[in-house]
């Protein structure tokens, strides 16, 4: 058996008997090059954020969609139970998550409207992860990860499991929001590819914020930089981690070569970070991942070891965890009017999980 692209039906050739995935790098390397249909993205989705990892059989998968529907449920209890509670750190949490989902995304027909239910289930799910990381708790800029993984994967269920994995690697944006290492990785790619705009954009950098103009974009993988359906394709590829498990940084690179002219021509640190601020009007999608996988083939066609130590990390492909099911919640289940009568989370409930067969997507969540 040979590989097809999910562009020509191979989805449904791509596992053996047991549901282990057969083609792993062709695989990612399809999505890397070509992305992911629309109709496939509620399934692919979960391999790229490494919620289920290639390896896993399908067995495993359908005891983890049992344990995670259970989790779920406990923790929207315990959020319950900590309003009721009066817990000031719940409701410090609640207080922004309200304020945030109320702007995400809301000229989006996905979101847009009064009492819409996309924005129950977004505000649902970020408080059952601040039960779920509670050290973490809510951090502004959550909103529009998880938003973005509700508008693919539409229902809340599986976009809670797969927000909770993009968190696992993105949690160090949240708490050491300086991103120096990320920064410096993108000040040494830069200096290696174009030595003369590293000079000058050093030159332009304020001395106390070096670089800091690109930090919003690392700090949040360009959410901002692009309306809600333009980064689904931007971010599938970043997750398939084909030959680089830095591919926003290669991202950066392709911008800022983009307008490598205009950049030239600035020549202070305010007049920099406005331009690069505003780049998000005239970004096409295609274009920056059509740059972006020119300046990382630029990369790849060096071996690693001829690359300056500073950046071999930035060919160096990411491997993926062990599969295995969530860990068991350490606190009591709780019950309670208060969940029942929706205070403080409309929840929608679920419809009772059935076991299907393989390639059943997630809407066997569809609300009841």
């Amino acid at each position: 058996m040979s590989f097809r692209s999910l562009h020509d039906g191979g989805w449904d050739t791509l596992f053996d008997a047991d549901g282990k995935m057969l083609f792993e790098y062709q695989f990612k390397k399809d999505v890397f090059e070509q992305g992911v249909p629309p109709k496939l993205r509620p399934d692919v989705w979960k391999y790229l954020v490494e919620l289920y990892p290639c390896t896993s059989p399908l067995l495993h998968r359908l005891e983890y969609i049992v344990a995670a529907a259970s989790r779920y449920d406990n923790l929207l209890d315990a959020a319950c139970a900590a309003e009721a509670a009066g817990d000031e750190t719940f409701r410090q949490n609640k207080k922004i998550i309200d304020k945030d989902v109320a702007r995400t995304d809301r000229e989006h027909p996905f979101f847009a409207g009064d009492e819409n239910p996309n924005l129950t289930a977004l505000q649902n799910l970020l408080l059952a992860h601040t039960m779920l990381d509670p050290e973490l708790g809510y951090v502004q800029g959550m909103n529009d990860i998880a938003g973005t993984l509700l508008y693919v994967m539409k229902f809340e269920l599986p976009t809670f499991w797969c927000f909770a994995a993009v968190m696992k690697t993105m949690r160090n944006n949240f708490i050491n929001i300086e991103l120096h290492e990320e920064l410096q990785l993108l000040k040494d790619t830069v200096g290696y590819l174009d030595p003369p705009l590293h000079r000058h954009m050093s030159a332009c950098a304020d001395p106390d914020a070096d670089w800091l103009f690109c930090h919003r974009w690392l700090l949040l993988n360009f959410r901002r930089e692009f309306d809600l359906d333009a980064i689904v394709p931007l971010w599938e590829r970043m997750w398939a981690q084909h030959s680089t498990s830095h591919f926003n940084i290669v991202i950066a690179v392709g911008i800022l070569e983009m307008h490598r002219d205009q950049i030239l021509a600035i020549r202070s640190p305010d007049e920099l970070l406005g331009f690069l601020q505003h780049l998000a009007e005239g970004l096409d999608v295609h274009v920056v991942i059509a740059r972006a996988q020119e300046a990382l083939a630029r990369l790849t066609s060096t071996p690693s070891e001829a690359l300056p130590t500073s950046i071999q990390s930035l060919v160096t492909p990411a491997v993926g965890e062990t599969f295995a099911p969530p860990p068991r919640l350490g606190f009591v289940r709780v019950r309670g009017s208060n969940r029942k009568q929706g205070r403080p989370l409309a929840v929608t409930p679920m419809a009772p999980l059935q076991t299907a067969p393989y390639g059943v997507s997630p809407h066997q969540y569809t609300p009841q």
